[in-house]
């Protein structure tokens, strides 16, 4: 899935759990052989400018000085699987064949400024759509292998899908009971804004710098993620158990371009804090739903060095946008 944030720029998980049905409450995966689930993850963000500032050589323009200018941005990113189960060894699955059956991703940009109002739209696509890929556990090499099953699209686009759509790395591992907490590596958050990896979502305006930035921002996660058990409770007559959540994550990325008589440098900064939970279906052995929501702010600095005639001066524009992030996964099995 393509991060709706991501996009502004352009304007892995481990198995664990047990392969056994759960001792008490120990939400683990053990999803029989054969079974096929639905998997709908939505990501909505509403973000609006909070400061811009810009400098022309050693003269600042704040926002003040700026006048009446204002950015809002409103997207939505829609992931839709379907995967088929092999057996499930070890808390993995020795095999999962998924078919993307829905890959969108919509962005609206409004701004205003001394030129009036100004609307941009964006809206992806995917090569990956319609088809489907099989996910094989190889032992020796501890990871899966991944091939299109029938026709295909390029191969190349296999590389950054990710199998572990269950969110099995923010289970505990153990048994728990009501109130134990643990830690979850902040990589991990990758799932929330890329729950299948990248499906290679582009439109006609991305480049290879929009492409670089979305591999920084998702190599580059620090932060913290907290996990606590909450116990079990009925949830529309089945029995989840309840893991609650606080995220406090960011990231970062750095892109430089030489032009003729300009160097461009571009810092582009996410910032997240969020809290959700993740319901587990404890009999089913998988996840039943999850849902994170909050702050999120994302910083874009860009300064551009000019060399003309002999002369240099440089240019720099910085603007913070801060708003709301929702972050869904819903599970259903398949009829």
């Amino acid at each position: 899935m393509r991060s709706t944030l991501f996009v502004l720029a352009a304007l892995p998980v481990l198995a664990v759990g047990l392969a056994l049905a759960p001792l008490g409450d120990q939400p683990s995966f053990h999803v029989a052989k054969g079974v096929k689930l639905v998997k709908t993850f939505e990501q909505t963000t509403t973000l609006e400018l909070e400061d811009i500032h810009i400098e022309f050589g050693d003269e600042e323009v704040s926002r003040e000085d700026l006048g009446d200018v204002s950015m809002d941005v409103e997207a939505k990113s829609v992931v839709v699987v379907t995967d088929e189960y092999g057996a499930v060894n070890e808390g993995r699955p020795s095999s999962v064949r998924r078919t993307f059956d829905e890959l969108t991703n919509e962005q609206a940009t409004t701004s205003e400024g001394e030129e009036g109002p100004e609307e941009h739209k964006t809206e992806d696509e995917s090569k990956l759509s319609g088809k489907t890929v099989v996910f094989t556990w190889n032992d020796e090499e501890h990871s899966y292998s991944k091939k299109f099953d029938g026709d295909g699209a390029d191969e190349e686009l296999l590389a950054p899908l990710v199998e572990d759509t269950d969110l099995r790395a923010f289970l505990p591992g153990k048994s728990v009971a009501a109130g134990d907490e643990w830690d979850i590596e902040a990589a991990n958050f990758d799932f929330w804004m890329n729950p299948a990896g990248d499906v290679a979502l582009t439109n006609a305006e991305d480049d290879e710098d929009s492409a670089e930035v979305e591999k920084q921002l998702r190599a580059n996660l620090e932060g913290s993620i907290k996990a606590t058990y909450k116990g079990e409770r009925d949830e529309g007559g089945v029995t989840v158990g309840v893991i609650a959540l606080v995220c406090k994550v960011q990231s970062k990325s750095e892109t430089s371009t030489d032009q003729e008589g300009a160097k461009a440098t571009k810092l582009y900064e996410l910032a997240f804090e969020l809290e959700g939970e993740i319901l587990w279906d404890l009999k089913a052995g998988r996840p039943h739903s999850g849902m994170l929501s909050g702050r999120s702010t994302v910083t874009m600095d860009d300064h551009t060095e000019h060399e003309f005639e002999g002369e240099s001066f440089s240019v720099r524009q910085k603007i913070v946008l801060g708003g709301e992030v929702r972050f869904s996964a819903a599970y259903a099995t398949a009829e």
